[in-house]
């Protein structure tokens, strides 16, 4: 089976818009009329603003709960491990089914498997 498409996973987890993430908009939409499929992952923990312009650029999405280990905040870190199961399995689910041939991500946080 052939694919006459490059595709690109997109990981961007940030909980607000700045710039950043308004840059890697601006990069999927180029792709997405340059004829490349593009999907995005995004963090649940957002105010949904960047959901928002993803479906406005016709962009499909995934929000999964995304987090990181913060040394100041042991909640956060806590909430993030509860919920590191879900992530991944998530993130398998949506690399499976989407199967790219490449995945970009913002964050050197992220992990080096992915």
């Amino acid at each position: 089976m052939t694919r006459s498409k490059t595709r690109i996973l997109f990981l961007v987890g940030a909980t607000r818009v700045f710039g950043a993430e308004i840059a890697m908009l601006t990069v999927m939409r180029g792709l997405k009329k340059r004829g490349y499929e593009v999907h995005c992952i995004t963090s649940r923990w957002s105010d949904g603003d960047f959901e928002s312009r993803l479906k406005e650029e016709g962009i499909p999405f995934t929000s999964l709960k995304l987090g990181f280990l913060y040394l100041r905040k042991p909640l956060w870190t806590l909430d993030t491990l509860i919920h590191y199961p879900g992530a991944l399995l998530g993130f398998y689910r949506v690399k499976r089914r989407f199967r790219p041939d490449f995945v970009y991500h913002l964050s050197p946080r992220a992990h080096p498997e992915m």
